[in-house]
Formats: structure tokens, sequence, C-alpha cells
């Protein structure tokens, strides 16, 4: 009986505190370890008191098992309550990812019409490369159990997927797809617009300000950001894509003014 009550509150404070440390890192497991160390709970405590009641003496071991057992819980219950903030901070970003997309939708609008022919390939291929992140966000959302009834993404804390699938998935097709698609329209906007001030998405390697080395523009999007700072950062993106396309057509027209 001694035994198999050390087994259990170590088992069971084991997937406890680990399930706490995952929801409060969002990382992936967290709910079945949560899940198992609470079914485990009530097992543990009927064990130890039949030990009790049968030898008090020699449950002396399995009593430090009972005291660890509600530190876990108190410490748990803590990282719970920042886990909570946390998820408020993510909710705020997706609002604000909802809000650059609303402008964005703006910024379509305007630039719909276009007599300069000039202008056309640029529009083409901005509606490619703001599609092909539509499409992205949508996969990312649909991926980690699409969103709730309040149109927050299920998976906003998964800080797995979007990494998985613009590094890893196809040996990191998606990520270099979306490079290329975007060094493309950068150089269509300097050749239309050589002095203009364009907010281009750098995709050359640089040194990152997270950890000081040097980094590529995907793996610095994606790698360790919650699916909810990735969604910012790609609506982000397309706000500057299609902010570039409004500076440059109304350049064009400028010109053609003067002209």
């Amino acid at each position: 009986m001694k035994i198999a009550s050390i087994i259990l509150w170590s088992i069971t404070c084991f997937m406890l505190l680990t399930g706490f440390l995952f929801r409060g890192m969002h990382w992936p497991g967290a709910s079945l370890m949560t899940v198992l160390g609470f079914t485990l709970a009530p097992l543990s405590m009927l064990i130890y008191f039949i030990g009790r009641i049968i030898n008090k003496a020699k449950m002396r071991i399995p009593t430090y098992g009972v005291y660890m057992y509600f530190l876990v819980m108190f410490l748990g219950l803590t990282m719970y309550w920042g886990s909570t903030i946390s998820k408020d901070l993510l909710n705020g970003m997706i609002d604000i990812q909802h809000q650059l997309e609303n402008n964005n939708q703006n910024l379509v609008t305007i630039s719909q019409e276009s007599e300069f022919l000039a202008f056309k390939e640029v529009k083409d291929q901005t509606s490619l490369v703001i599609e092909q992140i539509n499409r992205d966000k949508q996969y990312l959302i649909e991926m980690t159990s699409g969103v709730d009834e309040n149109g927050y993404p299920l998976g906003k804390d998964n800080q797995d997927f979007a990494a998985q699938y613009y590094l890893v998935d196809y040996n990191g097709e998606n990520g270099q797809r979306l490079k290329v698609m975007i060094e493309q329209l950068n150089q269509l906007y300097q050749n239309l617009g050589p002095n203009l001030n364009f907010k281009l998405v750098k995709t050359d390697p640089f040194i990152s300000t997270r950890n000081g080395i040097i980094t590529n523009w995907i793996p610095h999007t994606v790698e360790h950001a919650t699916l909810a700072e990735v969604l910012l950062k790609l609506s982000s993106i397309q706000n500057n894509i299609l902010s570039n396309e409004i500076m440059l057509l109304n350049h064009l027209k400028k010109h053609a003014h003067i002209d």
C-alpha cells in the first residue's frame, strides 16, 4: 500500500505540474496531462487514506506526497491565472489582426480601378501574394481546431503548427514560396517607384533582436510564436504590401498629371 501510494502521488504530481507548465507555455499536450493528473488525484487520495487506516506509521513518506500535491495545485492555479491573462492578450492580438484585415480590405477596394498599364502587373502580383497569405491563414486556423463563437481561433496559443507549416512541411516549400513571391513583388515596386519610401518586407538574412543571431525572415516570423502572433504578423505584412500598392498608384497618378 505504501509503495502504491508513493508511485501514484509521484505520477499525479508530475502530470499536474507538467500540464500546468505546458499550459502556461502554450505547448501541446497540456490538457491531456492535466486531465490525467486530476483523474489520478482521487485514486491517490483513496489509496493513501486506506493505507493510513491499515497502518498509519508506514504512511509517513506518502504523506509528503499529499503535501506535494497541494503545493503543485497552488503553483498550478497561479500559473493557470497567468495563462488566463495570456489568453486575453492573445485575444487582443486577434482583435488587432481583424482590424488590420478590415483596413486591408479597404485598401484593396481603393486600388481596384486603375487606368495605368504599368500598374497592372503590380496589381496582379499583389493580389497573388495577398490571396496566398489569406489561404495560409485560413489553413493555419482550420488545422488548429477552427474558431470559437466569437471568431477567436481555438488554437491561438499553438506554437508549433505555423512553424511546421512554413519550415518543415515539404522541406520548407511553403515558406520559400511566400518568400519568393514577396521578393518578386518588392522588385516590381522598386522598378516603378525607385525613389519611393516603400515598407518592403525584408526577406534577406538579418540579426534577430530576439536572440542576437543571424536569422531569416520566415523563421523569425513563425518560430516560437503563438498562432495569434503569426496571424497578426501575416496581416501586418499584407497591410504593408497594400500600402505600398496605394503609394505606387498615387505616384503614377501624380506623374501622369504632371505629364
